[in-house]
């Protein structure tokens, strides 16, 4: 019989090991820190001073807010209010992209999509 151990490969983190190679167990998941600041988690209240401390002037938090909330695009080159040099920038620090699909399956002639998103 043979003495072969067989390890799982690890995706997106590294495997702690002992001294003599053999992996540890691992029960918690790595902290992977908090999430940037979106405009939708601010208080309608408090989104121009919010916006003003990344050093954007606060008149901008209504503009991309109407842009988000009444016209549903968090796409820079749809935001024509906005200024066009720097506007891509100025949309990536207050829209950043919270989720990205990695896969899409449909069955049913399209009448059912699944999504997977990370």
């Amino acid at each position: 019989m043979s003495n072969r151990q067989v390890t799982p490969r690890t995706e997106g983190w590294t495997q702690k090991k002992d001294e003599t190679g053999k992996p540890l167990l691992q029960f918690a998941e790595p902290k992977r820190g908090k999430p940037p600041l979106h405009l939708a988690d601010i208080e309608p209240g408090d989104r121009a001073a919010r916006v003003k401390e990344l050093g954007i002037a606060a008149f901008r938090a209504k503009q991309l807010a109407t842009h988000y909330f009444d016209y549903y695009t968090s796409d820079p080159e749809k935001m024509t209010d906005l200024p066009k040099t720097g506007r891509e920038e100025l949309v990536g620090k207050v829209l950043p992209t919270m989720l990205t699909e990695v896969k899409r399956l449909q069955t049913d002639d399209g009448k059912t999509v699944k999504f997977l998103w990370r």
